[in-house]
């Protein structure tokens, strides 16, 4: 096989890696943005905290979620979809919000 074809085939590892890192991030910077934030927004530390608690509740039921689905339809579904539910859902505080009169 030409060195060019494996790297070709194996360059989805790399990105995979890659973003597995950048999405570690994320649990980083809020951990470390806690200490500012909490005087700023008026918030004690357990509030904080369950903010990140509800979080990492929220990915790990997604993960069992999406990988029950992915077993079931495939992963072109998930692939496809799971970015739009992610969002919409994202929308529904805001459309809580906009329809309880609080704008």
């Amino acid at each position: 096989m030409p060195a060019s074809a494996a790297n070709s085939e194996g360059g989805w590892l790399g990105w995979l890696c890659l973003s597995r890192a950048s999405f570690a991030l994320i649990f980083t910077a809020y951990s470390a943005a806690i200490p500012l934030l909490t005087p700023e927004w008026g918030m004690k530390a357990s509030e904080a905290g369950l903010i990140q608690s509800a979080w990492h509740f929220g990915y790990l039921l997604s993960l069992f979620t999406v990988g029950f689905l992915a077993d079931r339809y495939g992963v072109g579904v998930g692939a496809l979809f799971g970015p739009l539910v992610a969002w919409r859902l994202r929308l529904m505080p805001e459309a809580a919000r906009i329809a309880g009169g609080k704008r």
